[in-house]
């Protein structure tokens, strides 16, 4: 059909949103059709607002998401087996959270929802994913000054210390969960028997309770001062990284191009609420080691 485009409904923050265009960007061009996204307005005050167009200057038409009740319906629907349509193109709905193999049966013109969250979905075209989510920006004095510290590191670890929402609100950190100092004092002490002088990067939404949790450590820097996207382009620079139970944390190390990085990931990505829900072996690389 002439009207067929890939539309992915983007959703939840920075990280996610990664997952769900990488999906749609390797299905578009697996079909060599044109690709488009949906969600909340870039200037809303909603958390889940694109955010990635900006981020990362993607010139990919944005249709702004409709929410009614009848769409509501509609999804549900989907999920029933029936064929819906959503702005001409015909739903496909992700069923559960690891690969969904139906997903290499699509032939045509398909919106997306789902989370996406498998590196299954995209690995075959991460030199395209590696440029479109390049820094495309002008780096701050802050993290020009840390990117300088990192190159001319000859061993660097990345160490992504989530805490945010994840402390503040008691709902979420039951759906979550947290990783604790012990995580990450497990995972520098790897590093550190195979690199004795190895420096780690802290980067967090909460600097300052990240330092009180980890600044007795030696060889500890704690970066402050960065948007996000410098924060990402500035953890996948280092040689290894030590990711939390986030999706942006994973981007950071999936986005690292050294050949010889060590990964050091979180074997309970969720909470007691919604560990027994979601299998996470697809999202978590096979090289990855988990801790």
């Amino acid at each position: 059909m002439n009207g067929d485009k890939i539309i992915v409904r983007l959703g939840g923050r920075l990280g996610n949103q990664m997952f769900q265009y990488a999906a749609a960007r390797a299905l578009a061009m697996r079909l060599d059709l044109p690709l488009g996204v949906e969600g909340l307005a870039p200037d809303s005050r909603h958390k889940s607002r694109v955010q990635i167009l900006e981020a990362f200057r993607l010139d990919v038409p944005l249709h702004l998401m409709r929410k009614s009740r009848l769409e509501k319906w509609l999804l549900k629907l989907v999920r029933l087996g029936l064929p819906i349509s959503l702005r001409g193109q015909r739903v496909f709905v992700e069923q559960g959270f690891r690969y969904d193999d139906r997903f290499e049966l699509i032939t045509g013109g398909t919106y997306l929802v789902g989370g996406w969250v498998s590196p299954r979905y995209f690995d075959a075209i991460r030199p395209q994913l590696l440029q479109d989510f390049s820094f495309k920006g002008r780096l701050g004095n802050s993290a020009a000054v840390t990117k300088a510290s990192i190159l001319s590191n000859p061993c660097s670890i990345a160490a992504h210390v989530r805490r945010g929402d994840y402390v503040s609100d008691p709902r979420t950190l039951e759906r979550f969960g947290l990783c604790e100092r012990d995580y990450y004092i497990a995972g520098i002490e790897l590093f550190r028997k195979q690199y004795p002088d190895c420096h780690c990067y802290v980067f967090s939404d909460d600097v300052d309770m990240a330092q009180e949790e980890l600044g007795d450590l030696q060889g500890m820097s704690f970066v402050r001062g960065n948007t996000q996207e410098e924060d990402l382009y500035l953890m996948s620079l280092c040689h290894h990284n030590i990711v939390a139970n986030s999706t942006f944390s994973w981007w950071g190390a999936w986005l690292n191009e050294h050949p010889k990085k060590i990964v050091v990931a979180p074997k309970h990505w969720f909470g007691p609420k919604l560990a027994d829900r979601y299998d996470t072996s697809d999202m978590i690389p096979a090289e990855w080691v988990r801790l």
